[in-house]
């Protein structure tokens, strides 16, 4: 197999003005993407890509946990609705809490729940 060109730094080019623009945009929170733009892998080197994703990650995204106390029975096989309703119960009573709540309803596409965590 031949080295994918994305990696050398030849094969880079320079941003357009809206793309620049929308970088700006994105690492100021002004916009929100559900990932990294797309254009910075043809546009910005490895480790600086990385450097974004981190800053996605640390940034843009956020995490809900639920309480749950040690006598609860959680098993592999629950259900997206008890999981769910785990969530809810966890974090419906804060307006930061319903908000990712909402979020979380809107977004995600696969929910499940390993056994362990």
């Amino acid at each position: 197999m031949a080295p994918s060109k994305v990696h050398a730094g030849g094969a880079l080019r320079e941003r357009t003005e809206a793309e620049t623009s929308a970088l700006l945009h994105y690492l100021d929170l002004s916009l929100e993407l559900p990932h990294p733009p797309t254009f910075l892998k043809a546009t910005l080197p490895i480790l600086q890509r990385a450097m974004v994703e981190q800053f996605h990650e640390r940034h843009c995204e956020m995490m809900l946990t639920a309480d749950i106390p040690p006598r609860a029975k959680l098993r592999r096989s629950m259900t997206h609705n008890t999981l769910l309703a785990q969530i809810h119960a966890a974090n419906a009573d804060t307006a930061t809490g319903r908000i990712l709540l909402t979020r979380l309803l809107e977004d995600v596409k696969r929910l499940q729940f390993d056994g362990t965590r």
